[in-house]
């Protein structure tokens, strides 16, 4: 197999549904607030955005290796399927593994649209949910807004902490600190380097546990399909996965996926959303849970407004109509910072 340039992190047979030809889709930047067609080859990708680099390779093999020394049964065999796959692709192994993942999925995938054109009722939020869930913990997981949201958070993280221990410190009277004022510290910026943000996010990616526990938090929403029956296209994104927070309490976000009150929106093409509910907040819904329910006009507004707000920089549609992305754009010029904050840190 050759070595794989444009690494997707939206899978291309899921942009497909979003293009008129099967081949091109229209393309906005919010960044630069212009429109354009773009190949589905090349949309939703970046260069070599999950290769690892040789030595991390290496000490992931010794880790493996060292693992199977004590290992047995299934957890045996993983391994050594593991140990196989990464010294068979080396560099590309996370790559190789989530196109193994969208393989699998993408029939699925395939048969659902089949099944909810065909039949309208969505069977597969029931007898499939497991598995869609899965796809979607993993698809939420792998973009690059999710990098930079695991970049701003930790960072602010050990930035926060990092301070707080060096002004200790200094107020101890640490000798090490004895030539640095507490305003030296506060000009401080600490922060990981790239490789190791990207490495956090490759981590979560291959580790089953974190992909599982997502998944069963998102499978036990309220799950239900909206269908577009207008002439307007549902959007999606460059982080298709999107979420807003209903519930608003001081000093919280709410915005995570298990948190109460959050809304977890993921377009299946411009006809169908799936849209996953927390229990708790919106228990008037439960009755829809596994139902199919029609989209008012102001309804695709709205969940085209999440892809806009959601995405790192790029929306995806299979026409030019991006007024309302421009509007949005130019209502909040935050909007079109792809290094605009995501996180707030209050220190006491």
């Amino acid at each position: 197999m050759g070595r794989v340039k444009h690494q997707h992190f939206v899978p291309q047979f899921y942009l497909k549904q979003f293009t008129e030809d099967g081949k091109r889709l229209h393309v906005f930047d919010k960044h630069s607030q212009k429109s354009y067609v773009s190949r589905v080859e090349t949309t939703g990708s970046r260069m070599a955005f999950y290769e690892w680099v040789e030595e991390d390779v290496t000490q992931l093999l010794s880790a493996l290796e060292e693992d199977k020394k004590s290992a047995s049964g299934a957890e045996l065999s993983e391994i050594e399927e593991a140990i196989t796959l990464l010294r068979e692709h080396g560099t590309q192994f996370v790559e190789i593994q989530l196109s193994r993942i969208e393989a699998v999925f993408s029939e699925m995938y395939r048969q659902a649209l089949t099944e909810l054109e065909k039949t309208r009722v969505p069977n597969f939020l029931s007898n499939g949910r497991l598995e869609f869930a899965m796809f979607i913990a993993l698809q939420f997981l792998r973009t690059f807004e999710a990098r930079e949201d695991i970049r701003e958070h930790s960072n602010k993280f050990v930035d926060a902490v990092g301070k707080m221990m060096l002004r200790m410190a200094k107020a101890k009277g640490e000798p090490e600190l004895e030539n640095v004022s507490m305003e030296d510290i506060e000009r401080l910026t600490l922060s990981y380097d790239d490789k190791a943000i990207k490495l956090m996010q490759m981590r979560q990616l291959l580790d089953l546990d974190v992909i599982e526990k997502y998944a069963s938090i998102l499978q036990n929403h309220i799950w239900c399909i909206r269908v577009n029956k207008s002439h307007r296209s549902l959007w999606t994104s460059d982080h298709p996965i999107a979420r807003r927070a209903h519930k608003i309490e001081p000093f919280k976000s709410n915005f995570g996926i298990a948190a109460p009150g959050i809304e977890v929106v993921f377009p299946l093409t411009p006809k169908y959303v799936l849209v996953m509910l927390e229990r708790s907040h919106f228990s008037n819904w439960a009755k829809l849970d596994g139902q199919f329910l029609a989209l008012q006009p102001h309804e695709i507004t709205y969940y085209n407004c999440l892809q806009v707000n959601n995405s790192f920089r790029q929306v995806f549609s299979p026409n030019a109509d991006f007024g309302l992305a421009e509007k949005m754009c130019r209502k909040d010029p935050s909007l079109t910072d792809p290094k605009r904050s995501r996180w707030s840190v209050i220190s006491g």
